[in-house]
């Protein structure tokens, strides 16, 4: 295989793995023409989650990740998260990235929270989002 055919398997390989572990469904190319997320997982409401899989060999979040880490305390259960944002883009359009084996973690915690603080949060984000 060359090394083009073993990084589309590869990616492709991910893709699977993703769709697996969230409980949602890899979305297969017939034609490549076509432009459409990766995996897409149905929420209970029938929206839906669109997911992009990027299978790089380095990423610069890596170096974001290391100092949001170098914080956290694993007793504690606290969860590094990282927020970026190009200058001159609003906060709105600020990327949130998050660990996967810290991905559970976070539904437990935002489940944890009555209806009442989660409004709040949602409202706290559309309102300064501008």
């Amino acid at each position: 295989m060359t090394t083009a055919g073993k990084t589309v398997h590869a990616g492709k390989k991910f893709e699977k793995e993703v769709a697996e572990l969230l409980g949602g469904r890899r979305l297969t190319r017939t034609n490549y023409g076509l432009e459409q997320h990766d995996v897409e997982l149905v929420m209970p409401d029938g929206g839906r989650l669109l997911i992009e899989c990027k299978l790089r060999a380095a990423l610069a979040v890596e170096g974001f990740f290391a100092q949001a880490e170098k914080y956290a305390s694993v007793g504690r259960g606290d969860i590094p998260i990282v927020v970026m944002k190009c200058k001159g883009k609003r906060l709105s359009d600020a990327i949130i990235a998050i660990r996967m084996a810290h991905a559970e973690d976070l539904v437990v915690v935002l489940g944890a929270l009555g209806a009442e603080e989660l409004h709040q949060m949602a409202e706290n984000i559309r309102g300064k989002g501008e």
